[in-house]
């Protein structure tokens, strides 16, 4: 397939997933769990130490983050740059949502970041001031094992330890520290999301940018099985970011007759290399926090596939891209599998780039 039809189809998913509710019902208000993130609101500035083996001597690293309610209190966005006291070494910039799945009653946090290997890992509340997590990856054909935590001190004070495993080999200190509330701050912005730690790889690399704005002319939805079909319109605006490891979209939905309710969401797309296949991740003000995984076909349909759960049963959506007009429109179609029914309709769009 041609490498313009593959980026354009990137782009069109952006688009149609978040129309899909993957979490149980589409409740208005926030769980209050998410209210424990509040801990992380406002401007922090820091520093310490990391050492990137066990045989290797410490760096001095510092750090400005900022973290605020977004999607109207359903997630926290914190946008961190951290600086190495290494010469010629460019800054390391994360963007991290923190959210929480009402299906599985699990805390998650998204993280994507100008060195590539997006993520969503759980997290888990040890205690009402300590935060604990884990992942698991392969770097360099090995398997690596990272295990942290993040205590909050004071109300102004967070420390905390990340410790690795390499290969099965004992754990070192990786990165400890502390962040204390105050300093500048720090925000993504077009100066600093062209700043990469490390080249994107190649799946990435060799998509053609085709940022903008997409118009959802022509869509309908199917909320909830038995339900009527329901028309949907809306815009998306597109920009590649974090060097070129991340695609974000940021769609609002147009008002629904009759509803004070306007759909707002995020979806970000980058290549996984554990997986070997891109992933996209949306959060949106209707509770959606949520990864799927995507890939090519030989006839340049792209496939994304996810699971959820939809009224208290498990639920599998596939939606199927296809391309219109040379590309500058296109076909999407999802279908729906809940419990032990048949597969249905769940949504279908007619999309448009701007001119």
């Amino acid at each position: 397939m041609r490498l313009h039809s593959l980026r354009l189809a990137l782009l069109a998913t952006l688009i149609a997933t978040p129309f899909m509710p993957a979490q149980d019902d589409m409740m208005m208000t926030p769980p209050k769990e998410l209210g424990r993130y509040e801990k992380l609101v406002g401007n922090w500035e820091g520093d310490g130490l990391v050492r990137a083996s066990a045989d290797e001597d410490p760096v001095k690293w510092t750090a400005h983050s900022t973290c605020k309610k977004v999607l109207g209190g359903w997630a926290y966005q914190e946008d961190m740059r951290i600086d190495l006291a290494m010469e010629g070494a460019p800054p390391l910039i994360f963007r991290s949502y923190y959210g929480y799945d009402q299906a599985t009653k699990q805390y998650r946090v998204m993280s994507f970041s100008n060195a590539g290997s997006p993520s969503m890992q759980r997290i888990l509340w040890a205690e009402d001031n300590l935060i604990v997590g884990s992942q698991s990856m392969m770097e360099e054909g090995q398997s690596v094992t990272e295990t942290w935590r993040t205590r909050f001190a004071t109300k102004d004070l967070y420390i905390f330890r990340i410790e690795r495993a390499v290969a099965g080999a004992s754990p070192f200190l990786h990165v400890n520290g502390g962040m204390r509330r105050g300093g500048k701050g720090f925000e993504v912005t077009p100066s600093t999301v062209k700043l990469a730690m490390a080249a994107p790889d190649p799946a990435m690399k060799r998509l053609r940018d085709d940022s903008g704005v997409w118009i959802l002319r022509k869509g309908s939805v199917v909320p909830m099985p038995g339900m009527a079909a329901m028309p949907v319109s809306g815009k998306e605006t597109i920009s590649r970011i974090l060097g070129g490891h991340i695609q974000m979209g940021h769609i609002v939905g147009d008002p629904a007759p009759g509803s004070p309710f306007v759909y707002e969401g995020y979806v970000y797309m980058g290549w996984s290399d554990q997986d070997n296949c891109y992933k996209s991740f949306t959060l949106s003000n209707s509770g959606e926090f949520m990864v799927e995984d995507a890939r090519i076909l030989d006839d340049g349909s792209v496939v994304f596939v996810s699971t959820g759960v939809l009224a208290g049963q498990p639920m599998a959506n596939r939606t199927i891209l296809r391309y219109q007009k040379n590309g500058s429109a296109m076909h999407i179609r999802t279908t729906r599998l809940v419990g032990t029914g048949k597969p249905e309709f769940s949504f279908e769009g007619f999309f448009e780039k701007s001119k």
